[in-house]
């Protein structure tokens, strides 16, 4: 085992799931939870029971706290640039019907939408239908990039080029594991007076982030994957100060605004206060998550923040060097096996050269074997993917090469 590659030599023993399976490559579609933040989850769930509303008046303050690490986590300036979301999908909906309606408002002017082509098929589900929703402020939607070609970069550069507008892209491919160069789409979004909101749901966790040296004006992203929650699965959302301090949510709940307590107790009736407040929680979801998930992502924030994410990131990419050196000696391909490491991830799309009805064969005959996998394909690509983790060692990978090698035949 390479040097680079011994992180699970301190690590695995924290995730008793892995004794469930012989090989667990899966983290893109949902992380394992530490056993440490799962015994204080069980722990502060007794305490919640015991005494309800003593928590419930901890859960601002806690609230603030979970703000702050996640941070530090996603590489932000500051915690006011945080809020909370259902989901990644509703977190990019509501940003980009944000952008488009308060335009329109301002402006007069409905922007153009597009999604690139490599993109989650949900989110782009979820943005085609939200312009069709507000077709008004959307001028028209469509799709950047070319299929079979993992780089979209300068297609969207010249997308912006044309016009303003609001492209919603992935800073880590769910298929492929291709990580774009955000910087340089993010600075013709600026000089086109146009917006970049991201999807950073298969980055956020193992390959560290900059947030604000980037410029991108929205972060949407989970906590199941990367980020080891499934148990709470929270939406997390990093919301830039351009957008705090010149985009109105469409949506405004009780949370969006500087609310007076007082008013709960006021006999002339509910006072619905207009003032917006001067943070990311101007874009929060309506209702605010439960205590209960609050105080599991502040468990998981503070165990990933005892590990250098940049110890993480070379351990991923360490054990993602030995996958495909594995994969060549059995005559396998991977996908973006010729690009430089700065654009790979912890996602790898093994090319098995099968047709898509037999990959997913082959994916139900690894499964059988213990081996946790996923058969995925979009835009010119498609294989079995393989997601590695902090918990992930050589021996993982080498179970699935052979047991692959061994399902294929």
């Amino acid at each position: 085992m390479g040097c680079r590659a011994l992180l699970s030599v301190y690590l695995r023993h924290d995730f008793p799931s892995l004794g469930s399976f012989r090989s667990y490559l899966d983290t893109a579609r949902v992380g394992l939870m530490p056993s440490i933040a799962r015994d204080e989850a069980v722990r502060r769930l007794i305490e919640y029971h015991a005494n309800p509303l003593a928590k419930i008046e901890e859960a601002l303050w806690r609230y603030e706290h979970l703000k702050k690490g996640l941070a530090r986590l996603l590489g932000a300036s500051s915690q006011r640039n945080i809020t909370l979301m259902g989901s990644t999908t509703s977190c990019i909906a509501r940003s980009v019907g944000s952008i488009l309606v308060s335009r329109l408002a301002s402006d007069r002017i409905p922007l153009r939408v597009a999604v690139t082509i490599h993109g989650y098929p949900g989110v782009a589900r979820a943005v085609k239908s939200l312009c069709r929703s507000l077709r008004g402020a959307c001028a028209d939607f469509s799709i950047v990039g070319r299929s079979g070609s993992p780089g979209w970069e300068e297609d969207a550069i010249e997308w912006f080029d044309e016009a303003p507008g609001v492209l919603v892209a992935s800073s880590v491919e769910w298929v492929t594991g291709y990580v774009p160069r955000l910087e340089s789409v993010a600075v013709a979004a600026r000089k086109a007076d146009g917006f970049l909101v991201v999807d950073g749901a298969q980055q956020t966790g193992h390959i560290p982030l900059d947030l604000s040296g980037i410029g991108l004006d929205v972060l949407c992203t989970t906590s199941r994957k990367w980020l080891l929650n499934p148990l709470s699965g929270l939406g997390i959302g990093y919301v830039s100060d351009r957008l705090i301090r010149s985009i109105e949510p469409y949506i405004v709940g009780q949370h969006n605004v500087k609310a007076d307590p007082s008013g709960l107790c006021d006999p002339a009736g509910p006072r619905l206060v207009d003032e917006l407040r001067d943070d990311a929680d101007r874009f929060m979801s309506i209702s605010r998550p439960t205590v209960f998930s609050i105080d599991v992502a502040n468990i998981v924030v503070e165990y990933l923040l005892s590990i250098s994410p940049d110890a993480v990131k070379d351990h991923v990419l360490a054990l993602r060097k030995i996958l495909e050196d594995l994969a060549v000696d059995k005559k396998l391909g991977v996908a973006l096996a010729d690009e430089n490491f700065d654009r790979k991830s912890g996602i790898a799309l093994i090319e098995t050269g099968l047709p898509p009805a037999k990959t997913m064969e082959v994916c139900k005959a690894l499964s059988r074997r213990g081996v946790a996998v996923s058969c995925r394909g979009q835009a010119g690509f498609h294989g079995i993917r393989a997601s590695m983790h902090i918990y992930n060692n050589e021996a993982d990978i080498q179970v699935f090469i052979d047991e692959l090698a061994r399902a294929m035949r």
